[in-house]
């Protein structure tokens, strides 16, 4: 089903239909309680889902940003990427900056910073949106991100 969500969702029309059926929930779900592949396949529709910020709102209120940073920090390559993609989509909306601060998903961020995942860009761009809000700040500095993100300019 997730897999079948994603693919529906790629086409930017069928985004908000998706929302409005009501399939925010069972993502969510399958997020939580999915195989390896499910739980990815969920992260990167409920990233896909979260371009629109009608729905990024709604993602965000409805639980989902609590599961990724474990995906983030335990999933395929491939599972990294769809989480890291639906923490920025999220991360650009406000109101949900505070969540995926309390999400913890700070540290698997920084931990994303090793140029050998490829996620280094990525990673950064979070950060720069949870840096905004003083929990953020707090939690990066927390988590010795400073020392990374300064290696990330050094590193170009």
């Amino acid at each position: 089903v997730a897999t079948t969500l994603l693919n529906l969702s790629i086409n930017g029309n069928k985004k908000i239909a998706i929302a409005k059926a009501d399939a925010i929930e069972p993502l969510i779900h399958v997020l939580r309680t999915g195989s390896p592949e499910a739980r990815q396949n969920s992260a990167a529709a409920l990233g896909s889902l979260s371009v629109f910020k009608d729905n990024n709102i709604l993602i965000g209120n409805s639980g989902a940003i609590g599961p990724l940073p474990e995906l983030l920090g335990n999933g395929t390559p491939l599972g990294k990427r769809y989480v890291a993609t639906a923490l920025f989509n999220l991360s650009t909306c406000n109101e949900n900056r505070p969540e995926i601060v309390k999400s913890g998903a700070v540290k698997s961020l920084i931990e994303l910073m090793d140029p050998a995942t490829g996620m280094v860009e990525k990673a950064v761009v979070v950060l720069a949106n949870l840096a905004t809000i003083p929990e953020g700040r707090t939690a990066i500095a927390e988590a010795e991100g400073i020392t990374h993100l300064v290696e990330a300019v050094e590193l170009g």
